[in-house]
């Protein structure tokens, strides 16, 4: 019964989110968006994935396929409301779907930003498009800047252009088919760890799940089926199967380059597989790189802009620049050397972070996933930019650990980053940045130092190796 009063309310916070939502329809003005008590609604079910952490355990194992079924079908519901609601303080879907329709049509996306198709010739069809595009095309933001979005995802945006064109809901359907792929793949790791099922309710009945990747219709839904699959992969010994994949993943977003070192892990005394599996790997990025090239990496492409420039709703690190700058003694605010010198020894620390996770011979399966998911709670933590919508990229890893909480109570906290533009438009935007943000990040890192301590990995440095056959034939 517990459980299906939480389904049932977990449906109706989703019918009040998307009437809520008419309220943040395109053309209103910010200052009238009701976005703060839209924040505090949304910190009102923080409580959900906690309750799902009591409930879980005590369930009871005679209703644990009634029960399982009834968690697929109530998020089901859930995302397939959220189709008809208007996305909620985000525009990031209309370059989604730019983008489809130009990579739809055979052009290359890394050519022009929108900004510049002004100065194109008049008879050029892209013209047409950006006509046909309508609102798609005037709500994209920072349309100076090329696509960021690597040829994987592009590919996800021409076939919901396919589907149909310049169409918010065609992109959500293939938002559900991806999410319902990630709904498998959680639960087969699950099965994988010996861990009831049950546990991804934790994801599949996230709130902010929800908001990112069917209201906000971010493209990370289509990203997480590929990390995950390439690690199911490995920890199941299919080491072509999750070399491609995790190739895919990384010609779909940049940073599951740094599962790499783990996922050829198991290789390391097999040289030859090793060698042509980093062929391979090497082959993929290389056709993935070339439209990107193409396109040129000059002052407008949004991957230079986004490494150079990118730093939002993090804590640490205005913090970590403002000290750099103290340190190299510039005091020009507008040079941007400090911040990068702060980006690249970031980088630096995640990457050697990653390596030394991937270092020692892997257990099992359960080792593999504590190791992906400090390798990618590392990334997290260490990012200037952290949107919510980030969270997706570690939530899955962190339902399959046992004793891992900071990233369910960031879940329940981020919402507060949309209060931003409460500030934001009414040109307090710094109140937000020094003080706000620290709501958010105070209990996570309280809780991340929590989560260290009683990391299993940690723990189980000290016993004795279980190496599977098969990383050390």
């Amino acid at each position: 019964m517990v459980w299906i009063v939480t389904g049932a309310f977990l449906v109706a916070l989703t019918v009040g989110h998307v009437k809520l939502s008419a309220a943040f329809a395109p053309g209103q003005s910010a200052l009238g968006m009701p976005i703060l008590p839209y924040v505090a609604s949304f910190l009102a079910t923080g409580g959900l994935p906690l309750l799902l952490f009591w409930l879980i355990p005590r369930a009871p194992k005679s209703l644990m396929h009634a029960s399982f079924w009834l968690v697929f079908g109530v998020g089901f519901v859930a995302r397939l409301i959220l189709l008809v609601g208007t996305p909620v303080l985000e525009v990031d879907f209309n370059r989604y779907l730019w983008d489809g329709g130009l990579t739809f049509n055979g052009y290359n996306p890394y050519a022009v930003a929108p900004a510049g198709m002004a100065r194109l010739p008049y008879d050029d069809p892209r013209l047409d498009l950006s006509k046909a595009a309508g609102g798609v095309f005037d709500g994209i933001s920072y349309p100076e800047l090329k696509t960021i979005y690597p040829p994987v995802a592009q590919a996800f945006f021409a076939l919901a252009h396919g589907i149909s064109a310049w169409s918010l809901t065609a992109w959500r359907l293939v938002a559900i088919a991806a999410e319902i792929v990630t709904f498998s793949l959680i639960v087969a790791l699950l099965h994988t760890v010996g861990r009831s099922p049950l546990w991804v309710a934790l994801y599949w009945w996230n709130p902010l799940v929800l908001k990112e990747t069917i209201d906000s219709a971010h493209m990370e839904v289509v990203l997480i089926p590929f990390v995950l699959g390439a690690v199911l992969a490995t920890v199941r010994q299919r080491h072509t199967l999750s070399v491609c994949l995790l190739g895919l993943a990384i010609g779909t977003k940049l940073w599951p380059i740094l599962l790499v070192p783990l996922i050829l892990r198991p290789l390391a005394m097999r040289p030859l597989a090793l060698f042509g599996a980093c062929i391979g790997l090497a082959a993929m990025m290389a056709a993935f790189a070339v439209p990107i090239l193409l396109g040129g990496l000059g002052p407008t492409s949004g991957f230079v802009s986004f490494a150079n420039h990118w730093a939002t709703n993090s804590a640490h690190f205005p913090i970590l620049e403002a000290t750099m700058r103290r340190l190299t003694g510039c005091h020009d605010l507008v040079d941007p050397t400090a911040g990068q010198m702060v980006r690249v020894s970031l980088a630096v620390g995640v990457a050697a972070i990653a390596l030394r996770l991937a270092w020692p011979p892997l257990r099992d399966a359960q080792d593999s996933l504590a190791r992906a998911y400090w390798t990618v709670t590392a990334l997290l933590l260490a990012s200037p930019t952290q949107f919510p919508w980030y969270l997706l990229w570690v939530l899955p890893f962190a339902i399959l650990q046992k004793n891992a909480i900071a990233w369910f109570v960031a879940a329940a906290l981020l919402p507060i980053y949309y209060a931003a533009f409460h500030f934001n438009v009414r040109g307090q935007g710094a109140i937000y940045g020094q003080y706000v943000v620290w709501l958010i990040w105070l209990p996570v890192w309280a809780a991340m130092a929590r989560d260290i301590r009683h990391a299993h990995w940690h723990n189980a440095k000290s016993q004795p190796a279980q190496r599977d056959p098969d990383l050390v034939a």
